[in-house]
């Protein structure tokens, strides 16, 4: 692993774990799970999970697939908040940080927080999938928290839980 700590599954050990949870909130009586990735790198293998799971039964499975939703988050910085999309960037950029700074502040360690990767955001992504965030920042962020706020983070929630809800009233 490029950065120590980092822990990581096998995308059939993560298959599994969806499929353990759900059925087993399907038995403890839960009619709706909503599942959320909190990593860009789970969208994929979380709609890959359900593909595998098929139909939930009892259970309606609604699940955060699409990427895209997580730039819609990111994308808030550039429209109301005038951080460039690159400053917001991908992994503990602008967004990332102001969002663990409206929850927990005191794990936040601001004095220690450095610019990353700030390029085009596509180039980014497509050298991250070739040869992970190390291909693409030496200390791992791919953004800029210097304007990051609890102010932001507060916004970029609200989105977010925006984002959720929308995904279940479709359903």
């Amino acid at each position: 692993m490029d950065f120590p700590g980092t822990l990581s599954l096998e995308e059939s050990t993560f298959h599994a774990i969806v499929g353990d949870v759900v059925r087993s909130l399907a038995r403890g009586g839960f009619r709706r799970v909503v599942l959320l990735p909190g990593h860009g790198g789970n969208f994929a293998p979380l709609a890959a999970a359900l593909e595998q799971l098929g139909d939930g039964g009892s259970v309606e499975i609604l699940a955060v697939t699409d990427i895209g939703e997580l730039l819609r988050i990111a994308s808030i910085g550039e429209q109301e908040h005038g951080v460039p999309l690159a400053e917001g960037g991908l992994h503990a950029g602008e967004w990332e940080a102001s969002m663990m700074l409206a929850l927990h502040p005191e794990l936040v360690r601001m004095d220690r927080a450095e610019a990353g990767f700030t390029g085009e955001l596509q180039e980014a992504v497509e050298r991250m999938f070739a040869g992970g965030v190390k291909a693409v920042s030496e200390n791992g962020a791919i953004g800029d928290p210097a304007r990051a706020s609890a102010e932001h983070g507060r916004r970029y929630w609200e989105v977010a839980v925006e984002i959720v809800m929308e995904n279940i009233e479709a359903s």
